[in-house]
């Protein structure tokens, strides 16, 4: 049966770091390391040989090297979060809600068409109709074109009256 890698979890005491490794050092786990502490995580060959380490409760110097120096495979060293900092929450995304503006309703506007015939109102009557009369008997636009048609009937007459005048005089 073969062996597989495992990891041994050791807390450097008085404030050791990466760069200043203290001794000795006391078994830890993963979960229980202290907050603001740096831990010197080995691997090793097997559990037996973390095992055999973990015996007395700390990893020390024998002889000025650490004692598991002829099985350790790597090591290396992390830092637990500073203590009173609580863990940050994930940012809260905040999405929108999607707003329909409501539908414009236009109406149905039908144009008048080109074959439309106008059929003058032939009604005696006993006066002239006045302008405005006249006027009320259409649309907008045929409003416009019978008050432009009769300016300039009152042009054209005042035109001739102007050239009669004209030639008596002569």
């Amino acid at each position: 049966m073969t062996s597989s890698p495992v990891e041994g979890w050791w807390t450097l005491p008085n404030g050791g770091t990466a760069d200043n490794v203290t001794w000795p050092q006391p078994a830890i786990t993963e979960a229980t390391q202290v907050c603001g502490t740096v831990s010197q995580v080995d691997t090793y060959p097997s559990q037996a040989a973390l095992d055999a380490l973990r015996a007395d409760g700390f990893l020390t110097l024998v002889d000025g090297h650490p004692e598991d120096s002829g099985v350790v495979i790597s090591w290396r060293f992390v830092t637990a979060p500073e203590c009173g900092i609580p863990p940050v929450d994930p940012p809260v995304v905040v999405t929108p809600p999607v707003v329909t503006p409501p539908a414009i309703v236009l109406p149905v506007v039908t144009p008048p068409t080109a074959a439309a015939v106008i059929t003058p109102n032939l009604v005696a009557a006993k006066t002239a109709p006045t302008v405005k009369a006249l006027a009320s008997t259409g649309t907008p636009e045929t409003t416009v074109y019978w008050l432009a048609g009769g300016l300039a009937l009152l042009l054209l007459g005042a035109t001739v009256f102007t050239i009669a005048r004209i030639r008596e005089e002569k």
